[in-house]
């Protein structure tokens, strides 16, 4: 199944991932899809049998292919960056919570 065919969002986004980086992190991918990771090395295997991918000795580049394909997936990125902000809670968990007067009328 071809990247342009089938528009396969996974399949983008490990060729970006590879383009930036020469591999593909399967842990952290992952952790973050909840998804296994022998089906992430499926796809990766895939796409080096589609020739969307060349070994190198430093580790993965994009084919020709790989690179006409490949769709910069900056929103992605961007989210992964960035640590989420911790959000203020608004209940004080040091206080017993006391229902108001007459919560069960």
């Amino acid at each position: 199944m071809a990247v342009h065919d089938s528009e396969n969002l996974l399949d983008l986004l490990i060729l970006d991932m590879i383009a930036l980086h020469g591999a593909m992190d399967d842990f952290t991918l992952s952790r973050r899809l909840h998804c296994p990771r022998s089906f992430l090395l499926d796809r990766l295997e895939q796409l080096l049998t589609e020739g969307y991918l060349i070994p190198t000795p430093e580790g993965l580049r994009l084919s020709e292919t790989g690179k006409s394909a490949r769709v910069p997936l900056a929103f992605y990125r961007a989210s992964a960056e960035r640590p989420a902000a911790a959000a203020p809670d608004a209940f004080d968990w040091t206080q017993p919570y006391i229902p108001e007067a007459g919560w069960l009328d």
